[in-house]
């Protein structure tokens, strides 16, 4: 399944006619009235559908963000006075409709027509007509706009003609009913047909079905729901309408596109242990936007202590099946959770004040735990075999970011060229924008997401706490480290951790290339974790 660019131009142009809201009272007014005053209206994709990884769900958006961004492009063609000039035609009054409109951008020539609605249910009935085309815009022949909208533009259609033959192109339809409830219609008729029926709640929960027409008939292609956080599931279908795949998504990772890029230190300022700078080769994978907080281990690990996988006390967490090994260090004065006597809460400390700080205080084997034990409560295959402490790679549960992820995901991923010193930017003067370190923390974490993110709309990877990575550590493991998906040496003492956090006391060790360690036992204030996973399946 493909977006094509005639659908998105098609879209496009619809939007257009969607441009335009009137007054309450009928709208524009006579040669000798002010002007009125157009404004935009777009079409809102929910926050939680925008910042879906699943990436049936971004071709959707892809289509309506693309509408969206021609719709802004064209409107300022929209400015009557200083774009257009009142022509009168028909039965031209203050009171109206009718109007006309007719302006230029170039060579570009736009006249819309504003008439009453002879159908009960519309207002107004609007008439776009494009003609000529200034060589920027190009509108492959889709030249006249037909639409009918109700006054507060709560619903309607839109009708989009193909010149000369007068074929309908396309059509869209709207409407928000009572309760809040946005529906859209999307209907394709260029080349091959096809549909998106988006519906969005005032929640934030909702389901967009995207539809081809295959012999004629439409032909379900893709379709997802979504709740409110923003977690949901989705599934495609092939040409019989039949399930072919189906998968969930949550509501707190990014996609990063695989590529190939140059890890280690490009500015030869840090220490030998990033160098050589080498070429790694990486799959797809789904990183956490933001670091894992306190309330996230909280809720987890309350779940895992309910079905049995851990011990609680006052002083400590620890896994009962496997190899045992301390997951949180409780007894410690900087940890923020509480042991109650019968489950984890928050209960704060010098370095964290909320719950939606990241986690501090929890070891390397915690954050492998938390990972197998949120895989098993979403119904995913665990990654870790606790009795060891190895790795499936291949499974499809959370797991922690290797190094070479982790520092590819910080660059920017396929954006890594543009070689940032520091996670989202370059200079030291910019970094207090995007990191909290000693010279902006005020010696405590902060919230996770309240800086800016990088390329990839992922957070913190500067600065904030350190986050444990996969790999042991070795120092001169970059001289020999394979150049496709790297995982680390095979043993050590100590385990990686990247990017800098709210002690810091400089810069460098904010910086994407920095290097540290410690062993994978010992949690303290500094160092927290972020997740992964290999697919959506």
């Amino acid at each position: 399944m493909k977006i094509r660019k005639s659908a998105l131009l098609v879209i496009g142009i619809i939007i257009v006619s969607l441009l335009f809201s009137c007054s309450d009272d009928g709208g524009s007014t006579g040669p000798d009235e002010p002007e009125p005053e157009w404004q935009p209206k777009t079409i809102t994709v929910p926050e939680n559908m925008e910042q879906s990884q699943n990436p049936m769900v971004q071709m959707v958006v892809a289509h309506i963000n693309t509408a969206n961004t021609m719709m802004n492009t064209y409107s300022s063609f929209f400015q009557p006075p200083e774009k257009a000039e009142i022509i009168s035609q028909g039965s031209y009054s203050k009171d109206g409709p009718p109007w006309s409109y007719t302006w230029s951008e170039g060579d570009l020539t736009i006249t819309l027509n504003i008439t009453e609605s002879e159908d009960a249910d519309y207002d107004y009935e609007w008439t776009v007509v494009l003609d000529g085309s200034d060589g920027e815009y190009t509108y492959d022949n889709w030249t006249y706009i037909y639409a009918k909208t109700t006054n507060d533009n709560s619903s309607g259609h839109v009708t989009v003609y193909k010149q000369v033959t007068d074929e309908v192109g396309a059509i869209v339809t709207w409407n928000t009913d009572e309760s809040g409830v946005f529906t859209m219609t999307i209907e394709d008729f260029h080349g091959t047909q096809t549909k998106i029926e988006l519906t969005s709640n005032p929640d934030g929960s909702g389901e967009v079905d995207y539809y081809e027409q295959i012999e004629g008939s439409y032909v379900i292609q893709f379709r997802a729901e979504w709740e409110a956080d923003g977690s949901g599931q989705w599934w495609t279908y092939d040409e019989n309408g039949n399930v072919e795949n189906t998968g969930i998504w949550p509501y707190d990772l990014v996609f990063v596109q695989g590529g190939t890029f140059d890890m280690g230190d490009h500015y030869d300022e840090g220490g030998s242990d990033e160098l050589p700078v080498h070429s790694v080769s990486l799959d797809n994978f789904f990183i956490g936007e933001r670091e894992v907080t306190h309330q996230q281990v909280i809720d987890v690990f309350n779940w895992a202590y309910s079905q049995g996988y851990i011990d609680c006390s006052s002083s400590t967490v620890t896994n009962n099946q496997g190899d045992t090994q301390v997951l949180l260090d409780l007894d410690d004065e900087d940890c923020a959770i509480d042991w109650n006597g019968s489950s984890l809460e928050f209960g704060g400390s010098s370095y964290a004040s909320t719950a939606d700080c990241p986690c501090i205080e929890i070891t390397w084997y915690g954050a492998v735990a938390y990972c197998n034990y949120r895989s098993l409560q979403e119904g995913l295959q665990t990654c870790y075999d606790l009795s060891d402490w190895s790795c499936d790679w291949d499974a499809n549960g959370y797991r922690l970011p290797t190094e070479a992820e982790w520092e590819y995901a910080a660059r920017g991923g396929i954006n890594w060229s543009d070689d940032y010193r520091y996670s989202g930017c370059h200079n030291e003067a910019d970094l207090p924008d995007y990191a909290w370190y000693a010279a902006n923390a005020g010696g405590e974490t902060h919230p996770v997401g309240t800086k800016l993110p990088n390329q990839l709309d992922i957070y913190d990877m500067s600065g904030n706490v350190y986050e444990w990575c996969w790999d042991w550590y070795d120092s001169n493991y970059y001289s020999g480290s394979p150049s496709n998906n790297p995982t680390g040496p095979s043993n050590g003492s100590d385990r990686v951790r990247r990017g800098g956090s709210w002690g810091s006391p400089s810069a460098s060790q904010c910086r994407v290339a920095d290097r540290l360690y410690r062993p994978p036992n010992n949690g303290n204030r500094y160092i927290g974790f972020r997740i992964l996973r290999i697919n959506l399946n």
